[in-house]
């Protein structure tokens, strides 16, 4: 402002000299000597758009003389538009501001607003400089008229520049192509978006490289885990300076991308420009760059073998030069978003031929579909069908070049699901021994009677029915041909069902035999050779069982085996301890094979105690305890003890006092049951019986009493008798007087 005062103060100086001299004589003003004066009208100013402009008009005479006495005068100032205007248009803001500021002098403000030229109807072509600036200035012109009549230097073509402040109103970002797609290249840098006006507050475009560092092209796609890539980009004018272009700096990678575009304005604020999109004007959008066209194949499989009448799957996918899934399509669609659609895929551009490896003719090929795949654009899913196993071979080959570019194999078993109608069971053994299971050998087919392989993968049961009709439910496990049970314990007989899942296949039958292994536990021994035992009460009660001297005796043992199965149909022997066996006589092992039992028969002579253990074949003790061998109650043979003979007659009136010892057969002395003597006089004229008086420690029977002698000779007998039975006689002879007649 103190300039301006300053500068008409200089242009407006001649008003001064007429007010000091006294001149005022009236002028007639010469618009032609008018003149113009100010920064703003210098060469090389220029008027940016938004940013007020000064300039002054001195009025002048004819003779070049400044006019001082004119106030309120025909002083026109009009902001003329480019031809290509609208009518009625301007390029200022406002009419420009005309103040006087000294008779004759008048000051001129204006502000540029829309600066008119023939680049807003897109009709720049020329890649010249000259030409640029010249359409991008367009024909807008200052005309400062007086009276009609030009002053001097109007009109005024300025050098009009838009306001360096993007306004994000009217600048906004395009797609490069209609369907925001473009297609994957190199060297060649893709531009997915440009600016076709990036204007000011007041519509003009502005073209300055400043633009260029001050916008950002921010482009991201999500990775896997979750986090953001930020993908390296340019930002510059096309060479018309008619755009401002948004470059991808990698062009090559297929797939969505996320942009916005930042403005970082001389304010220091950061702006988002607006995206127009179909709909709506939004600060977020998303471009895609397409797969290039078809390249190569890969071919990739399922990595599991097939089993009967499923399909091996095998995934083709086509790509381009760069390595995306190209499109499969004969009519490349540039525009489609997404990259295309399963309507568009041509399935002809892949051949495919799958056969068994290594048939050369009349071969029972599988059937082969190709599919596109739903869930992974840009493949195609290749369907290998066959009910017969065995390894085959598939040949993928591109109808564009003739050429099989891939071979893959795969191999084919049977279904790992068996059916009822074609499998069944069968037993490795019809019997098995307590304690072990029974082996099933099974078959095992998929519903096309194709053999198992491996194991099945639904599940096989056993269900098995014991002699107590216990269910058992084995499920086959490990092998799908051989599979063993676990250990049937009860004897007896068993069946067997196959279930496979709810159907259900052959029944079998077979019989669990006991073990031929003992068990001493279960074991049980009976029979009189065990010995009586009395009881308490017994008047002759002891403590041992017993039995007698020289009597043949039976035990029967019976086997059981760990289970508590009797032993029957098993020749089994069990037998004494060594030590008992050897005091027995007549001992023998019997083994009855239909029971399992084994028959002891033995006898003890000699009279006793004796320890007797019975034991299985692998030495378990079946039984022990003590046993009292007692003498035979037969006795067979009398031993005297001082008794009488022939050598020494009895006296008359003597005495009678000897001695006997009961021997049982086997040389054992009784204990019990004394005998008696009956004695006989004279000529077996009477018979008188006489108890035994006492038994000594040794079982000596003591008889003494006082035998009457006759006065004559005579012959007594003496009949020794042990319970009941006479078992020795001795004949005395007695004499009265002499002896002799006795010998």
């Amino acid at each position: 402002m103190i300039k301006v005062k300053w500068l008409s103060r200089v242009i407006c100086s001649s008003w001064l000299w007429t007010l000091l001299t006294g001149h005022a004589a009236a002028q007639t003003v010469s618009a032609v000597n008018s003149t113009m004066y100010g920064p703003a009208l210098q060469g090389g100013s220029t008027w940016l758009a938004g940013q007020p402009v000064q300039f002054f008009v001195q009025l002048r005479d004819s003779q070049s003389n400044n006019v001082s006495n004119v106030f309120n005068v025909p002083l026109r100032i009009t902001c003329v538009p480019d031809p290509n205007a609208p009518a009625n248009s301007s390029f200022c803001t406002d009419p420009p501001l005309v103040v006087p500021v000294a008779p004759g002098c008048f000051s001129v403000t204006l502000t540029v607003g829309v600066i008119w030229g023939e680049y807003q109807n897109h009709q720049i072509s020329s890649w010249s400089g000259a030409n640029l600036t010249a359409a991008a200035q367009g024909q807008n012109y200052l005309h400062v008229m007086y009276n009609g009549t030009h002053v001097s230097g109007s009109p005024i073509k300025p050098i009009l520049q838009p306001e360096l402040l993007v306004s994000r109103y009217l600048s906004y970002i395009q797609f490069a192509n209609p369907a925001q797609a473009i297609q994957a290249s190199s060297p060649v840098r893709p531009t997915p978006a440009y600016i076709i006006q990036v204007a000011d507050r007041f519509t003009n475009w502005i073209r300055h490289w400043t633009l260029e560092t001050n916008i950002t092209f921010l482009v991201t796609t999500n990775d896997s885990y979750g986090g953001t890539i930020v993908w390296p980009t340019t930002v510059a004018f096309r060479g018309d300076w008619t755009r401002l272009q948004f470059r991808m700096t990698n062009g090559t990678v297929a797939g969505a991308y996320n942009f916005q575009v930042l403005y970082n304005n001389p304010n220091g604020f950061k702006d988002v420009l607006p995206i127009r999109t179909t709909n709506a004007d939004v600060e977020k959008s998303t471009f895609y760059i397409r797969p290039s066209t078809l390249n190569s194949w890969e071919v990739t499989s399922s990595g599991v073998p097939a089993a009967a009448e499923d399909h091996y799957i095998y995934h083709v996918r086509a790509k381009d030069r760069f390595g995306n899934v190209a499109v499969l399509s004969s009519s490349y669609a540039f525009d489609k978003v997404p990259w295309y659609t399963p309507n568009e895929q041509d399935a002809s551009l892949l051949q495919v031929d799958s056969y068994p490896t290594g048939c050369l003719a009349n071969c029972a090929k599988p059937i082969v579909t190709i599919d596109f795949d739903q869930s992974n654009l840009g493949a195609l899913l290749v369907s290998v069908t066959t009910t017969i196993p065995g390894n085959y071979t598939t040949d993928f080959r591109s109808t564009l070049t003739g050429k099989i570019f891939a071979t893959q194999q795969h191999q084919v078993t049977a279904s790992p699901y068996p059916v009822a109608a074609h499998s069944y069971a069968a037993l490795e053994a019809d019997t098995v021994v307590a304690g072990s299971g029974p082996v099933f050998l099974l078959h095992l087919a998929d519903k096309y009677n194709n053999t198992l392989t491996a194991p099945p993968k639904s599940q096989v049961i056993m269900q098995i029915t014991t002699p107590d009709f216990k269910t058992i439910q084995h499920q086959v496990q490990g092998s799908h041909n051989r599979s063993v049970a676990a250990a049937n314990t009860v004897a007896g007989q068993y069946e067997a069902v196959l279930q496979l899942g709810n159907a259900t296949g052959n029944t079998l039958s077979y019989k669990v035999i006991p073990n031929p292994q003992s068990n001493a536990y279960f074991c049980q021994a009976s029979g009189l050779g065990l010995g009586v035992q009395q009881a308490p009460t017994s008047p002759t009660y002891r403590r041992n069982p017993y039995i007698i001297a020289g009597i043949h005796y039976d035990i029967r043992v019976a086997g059981y085996d760990a289970w508590n199965n009797p032993q029957n149909g098993i020749a089994t022997y069990f037998t004494f301890d060594a030590a008992f066996a050897a005091a027995c006589t007549n001992l023998t092992y019997e083994a009855d094979q239909i029971s399992g039992a084994t028959l002891i028969h033995y006898a003890i002579n000699k009279a006793g105690t004796y320890n007797m253990t019975i034991l299985t074949p692998d030495q378990g003790v079946v039984h022990a305890h003590e046993l009292d061998v007692i003498s035979n109650p037969k006795v067979t043979k009398i031993v005297s003890v001082g008794l009488p003979n022939a050598s020494s007659p009895l006296t008359a009136g003597a005495t009678l006092d000897f001695g006997f010892q009961p021997v049982d057969p086997y040389g054992n002395v009784p204990t019990s049951s004394p005998g008696y003597i009956e004695v006989t006089g004279g000529i077996l004229e009477s018979i008188t019986t006489y108890a035994v008086s006492t038994v000594d420690s040794a079982g000596v029977q003591r008889w003494t009493s006082n035998v009457p002698v006759m006065s004559v000779q005579q012959i007594l007998v003496l009949q020794l008798c042990w319970q009941a039975r006479k078992v020795h006689t001795i004949v005395v002879c007695a004499a009265q007087q002499d002896a002799t007649v006795c010998a």
